[in-house]
């Protein structure tokens, strides 16, 4: 590249700069500055709207936080085009935050990432930053940051003329341009930002090292911590930082960011960093989630932990670290650490009102306790849901709506693999080796974005999040009209008809009665009181708590299930189970797990009606995602409270999911409490593929239920709803009188009536008022050997009688013809029969049935319930006969999971099967 293009070097400053003196003097006493606390706009994937941002700076000023740094990484000429100038209508978003934000006395920050394609050496490019960096602070701001994040360390060869390391190239462009702009407040993010990526350590880095030296000394150094995502700061690792960085540093706080894996959201208080480290950062900003609805519960205890004097005690630990000492002496002056909390904590009933008491004692002076600032920030955001329309959200991309996928992605069977299908940045050679695909780091790391925008319904709101991560990058433009203007919510809530969304009838429609499945039209414990309570808030927040740690009722879903599982077959051997010690404790459980499955269903159609339907969009993917998930757990506690398991677990099941207080980061874990309890039913890694094939099949905002069938069915509207077309025409006329029932006992009746233990599940459509109704069934044999040997002979008799006798109740005139006819039609019931071998690889039938305008997602659940259960009591495989005219089943099928048994060939049919 010629000189003329590259600018002359010559207008550079000299790179040999001044060193720095110790941070003691580095901060200008620093003692009397304003510690800086607020919020980073830092992620990756769609930024916020101007209506969030000026929302946002609302919040802040409310909180008595201070400061907002504005680093979209999407955001086209924040990284990709950062050279470009605004245009007139992005200069009129771009100042209007900038006043609203000083409005509310919120420091608003400008960030610019060049570092992806800048040349250090070129003084046309250090001028292109210089004067953007001008334009903005024509708007009204006076403070600015450049961030030097995921890029390459290799200098190109014109740098290497010019600069004797990377680093001074990176330090003597930002030390010229913040001198340009007469010395504001300015922020500097490193590339090695964390203790993991110093190279080679954080004592030893020349990179760091340079940096402390001879960045300039009012420039405030952004920091992560030891890791990416750090689940604890100490005042320990915060010390050595300062000492190398000759500074204070920023704390670029990533504890709550899901960007790396957009399937999760962090709904926990802010947690792992004692109050006293103020007294040794220059600030803190949190990159929070990017639904920026999910942040509520973050901002408000952060905001509680800032104007705090002092960390609480630990009470659920009995463990006091990092306790500011002043205070510590004044509450415990005779006791080096206090004991006694652990019995208090018993005493007062667990550890969030043992930590209420502790706090409310300390008055006047201000504790932070996790616990107690998360209970209070639920109670105000309880009222958040409740409120009208909130701010405009960002509309959803493109690419997302062209994928349907569940929010959780596949996941190998283990404790501590990364949550695979977030496309890899640079620096993932940090990460284990594995065959799955690896995750994206949170900020400020990656290159995953979104892409062009556009409006959509709240029905493609549950589409997998993650799948705009799966193509060719393009950035986005949120100071656009385009962008920021307010959707008609209110439209956007109907339920979509497009292709790949299923339309729903179950929401305000009214109700026929098709209880074929003997349920009853109203479940008093789904009747659902339209309201949302604390106790709702409090198990969402449960389910998605932080990167490192799952919320009270997660962990006790996780262990309970552990229980359950580990004990039911205690049930199998109570002679009298109403009376066994054994067999009450184990009910007692299962009716509290249920009741807390129970609980998420009611909270997934109570959130649907809530007026923020701006806080609905955002949030309900997950709710819908857990319900889903819940419904298929809940649902094998039902099959084992009804003594169907045979074998309980020979090893047990543990408690891998705890995570210890491993120095790791979140995506080595596994991808969160959800992925955790579906493990539970994991018994081999092809019981998880079956759960976690990734297929476009329709989705709906509709609720569905599960619940094992009932051993007694009333075949009503069997005929009607579950029986295809073919089938329908597919009888005598002699049974015409019976059709329900001969339809009911040909095609599903020996599964209820034959197999023990069983294997039947129903799907419900939960109705708007708690009605349920019966949508999807499906049966399994354990052992089809022995059900083909019974249906012969047990149940074909049985059946025989039944109908000979309902025909010769006739009186035909032909009535010898007649009763042969029905002998020769029973023959036709007997299923088709399978070699050996194939027995061995696949011993288990299933039979599934469901009404023509059902949504698949209620067929996928009843697959997973059947081959869950299946796999538990031991079972290698199985599969299920189709005829093969029923090609959209087929499909279906296939979608799900099975494949198609091609060393089988039937004449007419389609085998279709997977191995468990």
């Amino acid at each position: 590249m010629s000189t003329s293009e590259t600018g002359n070097v010559a207008n550079l400053p000299n790179s040999d700069l001044p060193l720095v003196s110790s941070s003691k003097n580095s901060e200008n006493d620093g003692s009397t500055q304003t510690f800086i606390c607020g919020v980073v706009e830092g992620f990756y994937g769609r930024p916020w709207t101007t209506d969030q941002r000026r929302h946002l700076f609302r919040q802040l000023r409310d909180l008595g936080m201070n400061t907002y740094l504005y680093a979209p990484k999407d955001d086209v000429k924040h990284r990709a085009e950062w050279r470009q100038l605004y245009t007139s209508e992005e200069t009129d978003h771009l100042q209007s935050l900038i006043t609203a934000a000083k409005e509310c006395d919120i420091t608003f920050v400008y960030a610019l990432s060049p570092g992806i394609d800048i040349i250090y050496s070129s003084a046309k490019d250090v001028k292109a930053i210089q004067e953007k960096l001008t334009q903005v602070r024509t708007f009204g701001c006076n403070a600015f940051a450049i961030l030097f994040d995921d890029i390459e360390t290799t200098m190109n060869p014109q740098d290497k003329k010019h600069f004797s390391s990377f680093v001074m190239a990176q330090l003597t462009v930002t030390n010229t341009v913040f001198e340009s702009l007469d010395s504001p407040m300015f922020f500097f993010c490193p590339t090695e930002y964390c203790e993991s990526r110093a190279v080679p350590s954080l004592s030893e880095s020349d990179y760091l090292s340079t940096l402390g030296q001879k960045l300039l000394p009012d420039i405030k150094i952004m920091w992560t911590g030891p890791r990416v995502v750090s689940r604890i700061l100490t005042p320990e690792h915060i010390e050595k930082v300062s000492e190398v960085l000759r500074r204070k540093p920023v704390i670029w706080d990533n504890l709550h960011a899901n960007d790396y894996d957009p399937k999760r959201v962090f709904l926990g208080p802010f947690a792992g960093r004692s109050v006293g480290l103020k007294q040794q950062l220059g600030g803190l900003l949190l990159n929070p989630n990017c639904k920026y609805e999910a942040n509520f519960v973050p901002l408000h205890t952060l905001a509680e932990w800032n104007r705090c004097d002092g960390d609480a005690p630990d009470v659920e630990n009995g463990n006091f670290p990092y306790m500011h000492q002043p205070i510590y002496g004044e509450w415990f002056p005779n006791h080096s650490g206090p004991p006694h909390y652990r019995d208090a904590t018993l005493e007062a009933g667990g550890a969030e009102p043992a930590a209420e008491i502790v706090v409310d004692k300390a008055k006047p002076i201000k504790l932070y306790h996790p616990l107690r600032a998360l209970k209070e920030a639920s109670k105000k955001w309880l009222e958040v849901y409740l409120q009208g329309l909130g701010p405009t959200i960002p509309p959803i991309s493109q690419m997302e709506t062209q994928t349907i996928a569940p929010i959780i992605e596949p996941v190998i069977i283990s404790s501590t693999v990364p949550p695979p299908s977030i496309r890899t940045c640079e620096g993932n050679e940090l990460l284990p080796h594995s065959d799955i695909p690896s995750p994206t780091y949170t900020s400020p790391i990656g290159t995953a974005t979104t892409v062009t925008v556009q409006a959509f319904p709240l029905s493609n709101t549950i589409i997998g999040a993650a799948e705009a991560h799966d193509n060719m990058p393009l950035t986005v433009n949120s100071l656009t009209a385009e962008y920021s203007e307010p959707m008609d919510l209110a439209s956007n809530l109907s339920f979509s008809s497009k292709e790949g969304i299923a339309p729903s009838s179950s929401r305000g429609a009214s109700m026929t009665d098709v209880s074929m499945l003997d349920a009853d039209d109203v479940v008093d414990d789904l009747v659902l009181s339209r309201n949302i309570d604390l106790d709702h808030i409090g198990l969402l927040v449960d389910i998605f708590y932080l990167p490192f740690e799952h919320g009270k009722r997660g962990n006790e879903l996780l262990e309970e299930f552990t229980w359950l599982h580990s004990n039911a077959h205690v049930l199998r051997q109570c002679s009298d189970k109403s009376t066994s010690i054994n067999c009450n404790e184990w009910f007692r459980r299962c009716e509290a797990f249920l009741r807390t499955v129970q609980l998420l269903t009611k909270l997934y159609n109570s959130i649907i009606d809530s007026p923020n339907k701006s806080l609905v969009q955002e949030l309900l993917p997950y709710i819908w995602d857990a319900q889903g998930i819940l419904s298929v757990v809940g649902v094998v506690i039902e099959w084992m409270r009804q003594g169907n398991l045979l074998t309980s677990p020979q090893d047990g099941l543990g408690n891998w999911w705890t995570n210890g207080e491993m120095d790791v980061e979140p995506w080595t874990l596994g991808g969160g409490m959800l992925p955790d309890l579906q493990k539970l039913l994991f018994t081999s890694t092809n019981v998880a593929d079956i759960f976690l094939a990734k297929q476009t099949i329709p989705l709906s905002l509709t609720c569905y239920s599960l619940r094992p069938c009932p051993k007694t069915l009333e075949p009503n509207n069997f005929y009607e709803v579950l029986t295809s077309a073919d089938e329908k025409n597919n009888f005598l006329n002699e049974l015409m009188g019976v059709k329900d029932e001969y339809c009911f006992d040909r095609y599903f009746g020996a599964y209820v009536g034959i197999p023990v233990p069983d294997h039947n599940f129903v799907a419900d459509e939960v109705l708007a008022d708690g009605t349920l109704r019966p949508c999807a069934v499906i049966g399994a044999a354990l052992n089809s050997q022995e059900f083909v040997e019974t249906f012969k002979s047990v149940y074909i008799p049985r059946m025989r009688e039944t109908y000979l006798n309902y025909v010769a109740s006739l009186s035909l005139e032909d009535e010898a013809l007649a009763l042969q006819r029905v002998n020769k039609d029973l023959e036709a019931w007997v299923p088709i029969e399978f070699p050996e071998d194939f027995y061995n690889r696949y011993p288990s039938r299933i039979e599934i049935r469901y009404s023509s305008n059902v949504v698949a997602v209620a067929v996928r659940r009843l697959v997973h319930s059947a081959a869950a259960t299946l796999a538990i009591n031991g079972s290698t495989g199985m599969f299920t006969v189709v005829p093969k005219d029923e090609i959209e089943k087929i499909d279906l099928l296939l979608k799900l999971g099975l494949t198609e048994i091609s060393t089988i060939t039937t004449t007419g049919h389609v085998v279709l099967g997977h191995l468990l």
